[in-house]
């Protein structure tokens, strides 16, 4: 699996959170498999619409 996410942004962003969080390294995993499945639907829509670029719609 590719790692989709910035492990240090997710965790600066949950830090700047009111009350401050810290993010479980499950929490990342799931986060790169859901970015996955979100990216290979938009790439078969694209697909489906005969195009080779992704786009903000496909998503």
């Amino acid at each position: 699996m590719a790692d989709f996410i910035i492990k240090k942004a997710v965790s600066d962003w949950a830090h700047k959170r009111k009350p401050k969080l810290s993010v479980s390294s499950e929490t990342y995993k799931e986060l790169n498999k859901r970015i996955e499945a979100l990216l290979k639907a938009a790439a078969e829509r694209a697909e489906a619409n005969k195009r080779k670029t992704i786009m903000a719609h496909d998503l």
